[in-house]
């Protein structure tokens, strides 16, 4: 969902001819209750009922293949918003992966061996290169890692894999 997304789908609603069947569900990490909330397709009693916009909600999707997922959402899109300039900030509140993008907006580019104020919570950045089937990944001070940048909006969803909570502020050149 775009990060400037303020409304709400409910998944229950979604029209079952539309959800492709190699969709299994879709999983978010509640940290307001340090569970982990999932919906399936047709599946009574799923703990997620609906899906928000913005990178407060950042999903997981299991699927069992390839596929594109169109999710209709009742959108306008805005005016184009400005290049931010302020640190970008990824955090959680326990350890584990987690989902993180930049924001939507950003265009640039962050170079990750550049990266000085990396927590030490923060054991690696995960990212899968559809183009060549292939995770790519970077740990801090480790050499010849595959995973150099980080890229902004949802085309590029990573995930973090953390030993515990931490609050990262990620500056955006």
């Amino acid at each position: 969902m775009p990060d400037s997304y303020t409304g709400e789908v409910v998944l229950d609603d979604l029209n079952p001819t539309e959800i492709p069947p190699e969709v299994q569900g879709v999983y978010w990490y509640d940290c307001s209750t340090s569970d982990w909330k999932f919906w399936a397709p047709g599946v009574p009693g799923t703990t997620l009922t609906t899906m928000g916009g913005g990178h407060t909600y950042d999903y997981m999707v299991s699927v069992t293949g390839s596929c594109d997922w169109e999710i209709p959402i009742d959108y306008v899109l805005p005016t184009p918003m400005p290049q931010p300039s302020d640190p970008h900030n990824w955090s959680s509140c326990s350890s584990g992966f987690f989902p993180q993008h930049l924001s939507d907006s950003y265009s640039g580019q962050v170079v990750l061996a550049d990266l000085d104020s990396v927590p030490s919570e923060v054991q690696g950045v995960y990212w899968y290169d559809c183009s060549i089937s292939e995770w790519k990944f970077w740990a801090p001070g480790v050499p010849g890692t595959t995973l150099t940048t980080l890229g902004g909006g949802h085309t590029y969803d990573y995930m973090v894999s953390a030993t515990g909570s931490y609050d990262w502020d990620i500056p955006l050149p």
